[in-house]
């Protein structure tokens, strides 16, 4: 069988602070959300994100969650994205503060090398993706690794999920030597547009646990309407 080549890119964003010497009962939840797509059709996707702006009137440069009121329009922001015709890829993780236990006087009470374990644990899911595709003799090239710059430390992260490359501890972390995280940059999320789907990921996300807080009641629809687009989803999204 000849070998397929993809080039991929990943965009990743977060919901939530990764601040955890303080944690109030609305910021006890910290998500990251993750959009995977063909490289070379980024033009393409981007023509898209527009076409579901101009669908449900948004008439901001940019599709951002948090500031999105209408429950509504949310709704039908996350079945278009659904629906999409290119082939976009998914990805959420929650982390609860609560659960952190002895974990947090190890680090003390660094949200930055809290925020870098959270992304760890998002790049073993999609290392795993990356695994299937190269099992299905596709050639994966990571051409880029964009992550929304107001939080992350570039060399922090780099020098941490490097290491966890080298010395994996667990079965699942051995997923990080799809990587090359030499491709990892912060970037602004008007400077690309797949940011935007990544930040609607991960606050769909957060939606569901903190929902009484941010929607007033908890609603998983988000995150529903998305299903298509996951990885371990089936054709139909069941």
């Amino acid at each position: 069988m000849k070998e397929k080549k993809l080039r991929i890119g990943i965009a990743i964003d977060e919901s939530g602070t990764p601040n955890i010497e303080n944690i109030k009962q609305e910021t006890n939840h910290f998500c990251l959300g993750a959009a995977v797509y063909n490289y070379d059709k980024y033009d393409v996707i981007t023509e898209e994100i527009n076409k579901i702006k101009t669908e449900v009137n948004h008439d901001k440069e940019i599709i951002h969650f948090r500031e999105i009121k209408s429950r509504k329009k949310k709704q039908e922001i996350s079945k278009l994205i659904g629906e999409m015709d290119s082939k976009i890829y998914l990805f959420g993780i929650i982390s609860n503060k609560d659960t952190l236990g002895e974990y947090r006087r190890f680090i003390d009470n660094n949200h930055k090398k809290y925020y870098n374990k959270c992304l760890m644990y998002l790049f073993e899911r999609i290392g795993e993706l990356i695994g299937k595709l190269k099992y299905k003799n596709i050639n994966v090239e990571i051409e880029n690794i964009a992550i929304e710059e107001s939080i992350c430390n570039l060399n922090m992260a780099k020098s941490y999920l490097n290491a966890c490359k080298k010395t994996p501890h667990r079965k699942e972390t051995e997923n990080l030597r799809n990587f090359d995280f030499g491709k990892l940059e912060t970037v602004k999320k008007s400077h690309n547009s797949i940011l935007q789907l990544s930040d609607f990921m991960a606050s769909s996300v957060r939606a569901c646990i903190n929902g009484g807080i941010i929607e007033g009641t908890g609603t998983p629809r988000y995150i529903y309407w998305m299903r298509k687009k996951y990885m371990d989803t089936k054709k139909r999204g069941e």
